[in-house]
């Protein structure tokens, strides 16, 4: 992937999620907006990133303020 991306996550909870992070590793990437009732949206501007695979991971918050992280998916960066 190059330039600027789209990661979409899908994100549930009984509830109600009420906010979505995107990470690789320790690093927050793009706060996501919320699309419909259960996906989510984030802009990803790959330009300054160093081409390699990185893992990402999603946070989901609920309205209770209990979190969880999604498994990592790989997204290579080749600019």
């Amino acid at each position: 992937m190059s330039g600027v991306v789209t990661i979409r996550v899908s994100a549930t909870d009984q509830v109600g999620v009420t906010g979505v992070t995107v990470w690789a590793g320790t690093n927050r990437l793009a706060v996501a907006t919320q699309v419909t009732a259960t996906e989510w949206r984030a802009a990803y501007d790959t330009r300054n990133v160093r081409n390699a695979t990185y893992p990402i991971t999603a946070k989901a918050t609920d309205a209770a303020g209990n979190t969880a992280t999604s498994t990592a998916v790989s997204l290579t960066i080749a600019n």
